[in-house]
């Protein structure tokens, strides 16, 4: 017996939920404007079996999953600057000062050539 009826917009990563199955949520990452819950476990299932769909992440798991994809953003990001970015993912413009290709020497550059 469910005593009052909401809906919570859901992320449920390996899309191992069906129309109709009882789950817990937990709160989450935003992961868009209005989905702030991710799907902890399914209680009651309603058509295939559990054990029959894909696996619903443990927490552990999404925080992993997460860590990987923002470590490769912060890898993108450094190829395209070009800079030293530290572990926490923070540009601290070193390298490119130390090339000349600061701000200023874009400046310089930008200046000699027109």
């Amino acid at each position: 017996y469910f005593p009052s009826h909401e809906t919570h917009l859901v992320h449920d990563p390996r899309s191992s939920l069906r129309t109709g199955d009882i789950v817990r949520i937990v709160p989450g990452w935003r992961v868009s404007k209005h989905v702030r819950h991710v799907v902890a476990e399914i209680v009651a299932p309603f058509g295939p079996r559990v054990d029959e769909r894909p696996r619903v992440l443990s927490e552990e798991e999404r925080e992993e999953e997460r860590r990987v994809k923002r470590e490769a953003k912060v890898r993108r990001r450094e190829g395209r600057r070009g800079g030293v970015v530290d572990g926490e993912g923070n540009d601290n413009g070193e390298e490119r000062e130390r090339e000349g290709e600061g701000e200023e020497g874009r400046r310089r550059e930008v200046g000699a050539e027109i």
